[in-house]
């Protein structure tokens, strides 16, 4: 394959990858990787909204209850936010 530009850096990523994400996901991927930083892909259908972020206690939410306590640990947590750091 002839190349038309010097490439600045060239990875090779020993693990599967995931063409569907663009070049510029690839690289923060791999670069990540390379500072020591974990990289985690949650499943489309998995749930992470209810899930207190301190204990990992699941909870049953509606779609109204943006708020909630959890029941093991007590602490108040917002549900968008919650689900964000699970």
């Amino acid at each position: 394959m002839k190349m038309f530009v010097e490439p600045e850096r060239i990875y090779l990523h020993r693990d599967a990858v995931d063409f569907r994400k663009s070049i510029d996901g690839l690289v923060a991927i791999v670069e990540g990787e390379l500072e020591g930083k974990l990289y985690h892909e949650i499943g489309r259908f998995e749930k992470s909204i209810g899930i207190c972020h301190k204990c990992e206690q699941h909870h049953v939410l509606t779609l109204s209850d943006r708020n909630f306590i959890c029941i093991a640990c007590a602490k108040q947590q917002n549900r968008d936010l919650s689900a964000k750091k699970v």
